[in-house]
């Protein structure tokens, strides 16, 4: 979060956002189910502060709800469909994996890396 900590000095910099974003990268594999007092500590914010992002990540449809748990939603997913639909990749970088699929003989595929991991995005 280096980067948050710089942009806190900019008068257009949401905090808020920045919270809600925290919330729902606080979820993983290990951590699909969480409680507001585990979020917090995952996030290291205020429970306050999770149960109003949990709230209205919940009642935009991120977050689902069953009982104390909070767990992501397939809805999330948009996030990347959107990013993969707007940079143009199957147009953009489809013909050269099929190239090099058909040159290799074996599949191929493109991955974004990201801060934290790969993110595939094209497989031929």
């Amino acid at each position: 979060m280096e980067n948050s900590v710089a942009n806190r000095t900019d008068s257009e910099y949401l905090s808020t956002l920045e919270r809600g974003l925290r919330v729902m990268r606080s979820f993983s594999a290990q951590r699909s189910e969480m409680t507001i007092s585990q979020v917090a500590v995952e996030t290291d914010l205020n429970p306050a502060v999770v149960r109003r992002c949990l709230n209205t990540l919940e009642q935009l449809g991120y977050i689902a709800k069953r009982d104390n748990l909070f767990s992501l939603t397939a809805e999330v997913l948009t996030f990347g469909t959107h990013y993969v639909e707007s940079a143009h990749l199957e147009t953009s970088v489809r013909p050269h994996l099929q190239r090099v699929r058909d040159v290799m003989g074996d599949s191929s595929s493109m991955a974004l890396l990201s801060a934290t991991n790969p993110s595939p995005l094209q497989r031929v």
